[in-house]
C-alpha cells in the first residue's frame, strides 16, 4: 500500500473511532470533513437522504439521533485502500432506538473519498460485493 493509501485509511479510522454524537464542534467538523463534503445514504432503510457540505453532516446528524437514542461505530472494523482517493469500510453500527428501546446492529459498507486529509464523500451500499465493486476491488 502507497503511503498517500495509508493516509487515507487513516483519515476514515480516525473518523470512524470519532465518538457520535448530535452536536458536533466546528472544530472537529472541519478536522474530519471538507468543507465540500457529500454524504450519500439513500441506500438506507430509515431516512434514505444525500447531505452536503457541514450543514449537511449537522442535519445528518439530527436526523440520525432523531430515530436512535445511542449510536456508535463499535471496533474492529475493516478498512481497505481503494486507489486514489477512496477506501473502502466494512463496520457495524451499534444503536437503540429512541422510541422503542431496541438495540440495533446494522453491518454497513461505505466507499469513501478523501481530499486534502479528510473525508469528502461517503456512499453506503446494501451489500460488501457492490461496495467491492464500485470501489474497483476484487470480490
Amino acid at each position: 500500500m502507497s503511503a498517500m493509501s495509508q493516509e487515507h485509511v487513516e483519515v476514515v479510522r480516525r473518523v470512524l473511532e470519532t465518538p457520535v454524537r448530535r452536536e458536533i464542534s466546528d472544530a472537529d467538523l472541519e478536522s474530519l470533513f471538507h468543507p465540500d463534503v457529500h454524504l450519500d445514504f439513500t441506500v438506507r432503510e430509515v431516512n434514505p437522504a444525500t447531505y452536503d457540505g457541514y450543514a449537511g453532516v449537522r442535519r445528518f446528524l439530527d436526523d440520525l439521533f432523531e430515530i436512535w437514542d445511542e449510536w456508535e461505530i463499535p471496533q474492529p472494523f475493516e478498512l481497505h485502500a481503494a486507489g486514489g482517493e477512496r477506501v473502502l469500510s466494512f463496520h457495524t453500527l451499534r444503536g437503540r432506538g429512541r422510541a422503542s428501546g431496541v438495540v440495533v446492529d446494522m453491518k454497513v459498507y461505505n466507499l469513501y473519498a478523501v481530499r486534502e486529509g479528510r473525508v469528502l464523500h461517503v456512499r453506503s451500499f446494501r451489500n460488501p460485493s457492490e461496495a467491492r465493486q464500485a470501489a474497483g476491488l476484487p470480490p
